[in-house]
This record gives C-alpha cells, structure tokens and sequence, in this order.
C-alpha cells in the first residue's frame, strides 16, 4: 500500500509538485501556475544546493550525464523523500530527469506519483559528442521516470505520440496553462519607453542554447534587414550572439534576461513574437505571445503547430528557407486580425480556467485508486 496519508472522504489532501527550477522559463511558470490555480492545496518541492545533483544543467551533471559517474549517492534525496515527501498523499513530479535519484526516492517511500513531460531530449540535434551521449542519458533516465509514475502527463499530442514511440509508456495530454488576463495587462508603451526602443520591432525570446536556434534568428534578421529585432533570454548578448551566428546583425537588440512582467510587455509592444527553436513540447512563450494579441511566427516541424495552425497557417515556415520566414513575418505584421483570433485561441484552450480543472480530475482519479 502507498504510504502517503490516507485521505478522509470529500477532503482534498496537500498534493507535493515540483522540483520548482529556481531559474525563470516556462516549467517554472508552469509549476507556479498549477500551484496558483488548482483547486487543491498543492506545495512546491524544493530541491537545495547542498544536493550534489544541484543545478540541473551544469557542472556534476554533465559528469553524470556523460557516463563517467553514473548512480552517484545521493543522500539528501533520501532525506527529502523520506522525511519531507511523506506527508502528501500524492506527488506531481516535473521536469529534468536529472532529479532521478529524487524521484527513485520517492518511489522507495512508495508513494504515488504522478509525472509530467515536457520535452523529449534528442541526441541528433547535439552539438557536439559528449552532448549526444548526454542527452541519451537524459533519455534513458525519463524513461525510468514514467515507468516508475503512477501516470504520465504529456503537454501536447504530438509529445504524447513520441513518448508512447519512444518509451512505451501511455499518457494523458494536459497541455501548459497561461494567465490570460495577465498577459492582456502588458504595457508595450512601458517596455519602448524604459529601453529607448521604437514600436514595431519583431521580438525573440529564446536563450543562446542549441535548442532555441538563436542564430537561425540572427539569419533572419540579417535577411530582413529594414526591421528591427530585440531578443530576450538567457545568454542572448552580443558577444554570444557572435560566437553562435559569426557575428551579431546590426538591427538586432540583445536585452539577456529579463523579468516575466518585462517580457509581457515586450511582447505587448512588438509587432509579431519570433520563435525558433529546434522542438517544442508546447511552447509558453508562444502562448503568452498570443494572448498579448500578438501573431507568432515560428518554423514548421518543431512543434508549434497543434497551437498556430488553428489560428493561421501563415505564421509557419519552412525553418530552410529564408526567403519564407521573411514571408511569414511580413503576413503577420500586415494581418491585424491574427492577433485577434490568436487570443481568442488561447482564451478558449490554453487560459488556467480550462487547464486547471483538467490536473484536478487526474489528481482525483489517481488519489481515488
């Protein structure tokens, strides 16, 4: 039997999810949201930088990852596991399969577990060897998680498809939620004012990782050269941007990181969002974009089409083909009724109001066997 505590009938027990990532993007966002929303009392799994599994992304983990070190002790999840974690009825695990030896630790206390997928991690689109032989540990280790996971969530249908190919495991799709009626409350007045930038700029939010292609953005600002561009996220600088794409465009503004509310107004007052990323589960930032009422233009084949094709099959392109991409922004820019219909999507499919009550009769299901 779990060991999670027993629930008494009509009550909604406290529901543990995370790990929440510390670093801002769209997991954290949507951890943030579920916790916001959700008819139960869910709390946030944090996991600390005494681990030596801390950060997800760097340092020991690409020693794990590579193969040098593999099962590496972990005792802090032990103890998180077993001292903090058995208190809820039921866990929401996201994320990096990194936490794998949190999640094993959580399967020893035996208690049920529910785990979410948001990306598969492709080794023919690393850069470099080592990365490959990473991103097949990456693989393997989330394919432990969801046999292990008393239910597999996946964000879109085309992730369901891949991971049923994948690893064989079944799953329900529960796509990522967005706050409407906050993304309506961005300010692009604001944003143009605080950075000196003129309205009617395109805007790229990525990061200067492989996944995100920033130089295919950088080519199409080279190819689009009477536009001017702004790219937020991380690494996106202008000495990043040189040693990703050679050099960085003259009409492309490298803002880094910045806050979720500066973002949201960026994107209010931009003309299109820009995405152009490799692969999608389903992508935050291009929801958001669409519920400021802006289009979003991103490349076919990475998985934005089950979100834009409803909304206009123009804002697609063929990621080889400049030429096409250049048509698809000049379609979005010139087509003020996109923006419309693109919010109109989002409210109807992806708003918290539709997305929260689709985790909640799961955690109910899954409480109830």
């Amino acid at each position: 039997m779990p060991r999670g505590r027993e629930v008494v009938e009509g009550e909604r027990p406290e529901i543990g999810i995370g790990p929440l990532n510390e670093s801002e993007g769209g997991l954290r966002s949507h951890v943030l949201g579920i916790i916001a929303h959700s008819a139960y009392p869910v709390v946030p799994i944090r996991y600390s930088r005494l681990s030596p599994f801390w950060p997800g992304y760097h340092g020991v983990g690409y020693t794990v990852f590579s193969g040098k070190i593999r099962g590496l002790p972990d005792p802090y999840a032990d103890v998180v596991a077993h001292v903090r974690l058995r208190r809820f009825r039921l866990l929401h695990t996201h994320g990096h399969p990194y936490w794998l030896s949190l999640f094993r630790a959580i399967d020893r206390e035996r208690i049920p577990r529910i785990h979410s997928v948001h990306q598969i991690y492709e080794a023919d689109e690393a850069r470099s060897p080592r990365e490959a032989t990473m991103r097949d540990e990456q693989n393997r280790r989330l394919k432990d998680t969801c046999a292990r996971a008393r239910a597999v969530v996946t964000v879109s249908r085309a992730l369901r498809d891949r991971v049923l190919e994948s690893f064989g495991a079944d799953s329900v799709v529960i796509p990522n939620g967005i706050d409407v009626a906050a993304c309506g409350r961005g300010d692009g007045t604001r944003f143009t004012s605080a950075f000196g930038i003129r309205p009617g700029f395109i805007l790229y939010v990525g990061s200067a990782l492989g996944v995100k292609r920033p130089e295919l953005m950088c080519a199409i600002a080279r190819h689009v050269p009477d536009r001017s561009f702004v790219a937020i996220g991380p690494g996106l600088t202008e000495t990043r941007l040189a040693e990703v794409a050679g050099r960085a465009p003259r009409n492309v503004r490298p803002l880094g990181p910045q806050p979720r509310g500066v973002v949201l107004d960026a994107m209010s007052g931009s003309a299109t969002v820009l995405l152009t990323s490799r692969r999608e589960g389903v992508s935050t930032v291009a929801m958001e974009g669409l519920a400021c009422g802006r289009p979003v233009v991103a490349p076919r084949g990475s998985g934005f089409e089950e979100l834009l094709l409803p909304v206009d099959e123009g804002l697609l392109f063929d990621a080889g083909s400049l030429e096409e991409a250049r048509a698809s922004l000049e379609h979005a820019t010139s087509s003020p009724e996109t923006g419309a219909r693109g919010l109109a999507h989002v409210r109807a499919h992806y708003d918290w109001s539709r997305v929260a009550p689709m985790i909640d009769r799961l955690y109910a299901e899954t409480l109830a066997t």
